[in-house]
């Protein structure tokens, strides 16, 4: 496993923890709806006020999160046809298991802060408040288009192709990012909380990805035997 990428992972998660923790405690006052308390509350509020609520900018992050989405059940069929083709988990890429793995990690993560609320949204949802920290948006978006552009860099033999469809990862990634802090959905910290995160799962997924190419590549060659 790729010690480095594993030591950046765990230093940009252990960022994420305490920003957590100092959205949680930090100027909270209840400037939300409903008189709900938002950690950063001076910060939150002035960026609320210039970005405001936009249904356009709303809705065009919608859509780039449904790009992100199909990016995810891409992967799961590669992952599927690699299996029934090669008729072996074995034979199945290394950098599918990688991806699974992250995927798990990612759903756990939205879970957990489904329950665990740190800041409520500054929109309601049917008239009710909504866990909003992280942005579940922001970091699926950095998490899973960061690992397909690792992912499509390693395939793709073409350079050209190969550095287009990379590129179109990251355009991705930012327009997510972007129509969602300005469509007013969220606060400012739930974005950057989000990226936070977010960044910590690529550079996961990268050491997951070089310890799972080596434990395949020992299988094969035992199997080779």
């Amino acid at each position: 496993m790729d010690k480095k990428r594993l030591q950046y992972s765990g230093i940009m998660f252990g960022a994420f923890i305490l920003f957590t923790i100092m959205v949680r405690f930090i100027d909270r006052k209840d400037i939300g709806p409903l008189g709900s308390k938002v950690g950063f509350a001076l910060l939150n509020g002035a960026v609320r006020n210039i970005v405001g609520q936009n249904n356009v900018w709303y809705g065009l992050s919608t859509f780039f999160g449904l790009l992100v989405i199909l990016i995810v059940v891409l992967f799961a069929c590669m992952g599927g046809y690699e299996l029934l083709r090669r008729r072996s988990f074995k034979k199945v890429d290394a950098d599918i298991y990688a991806m699974a793995v992250i995927y798990v990690v990612m759903g756990a993560f939205y879970v957990l802060f489904e329950k665990l609320v740190i800041n409520f949204r500054p929109i309601l949802e049917d008239g009710e408040l909504a866990a909003s920290y992280p942005s579940s948006h922001t970091f699926m978006a950095v998490t899973v288009m960061g690992c397909a552009a690792i992912a499509f860099g390693k395939r793709i033999q073409d350079k050209n192709t190969r550095l287009v469809t990379v590129a179109g990862c990251f355009l991705v990634m930012l327009l997510a990012i972007l129509t969602r802090f300005l469509s007013g959905a969220h606060w400012f910290t739930d974005i950057f909380g989000g990226m936070l995160l977010g960044s910590s799962l690529i550079m996961l997924y990268g050491a997951i990805y070089d310890y799972a190419f080596e434990l395949m590549q020992s299988w094969r060659d035992k199997d080779a035997e």
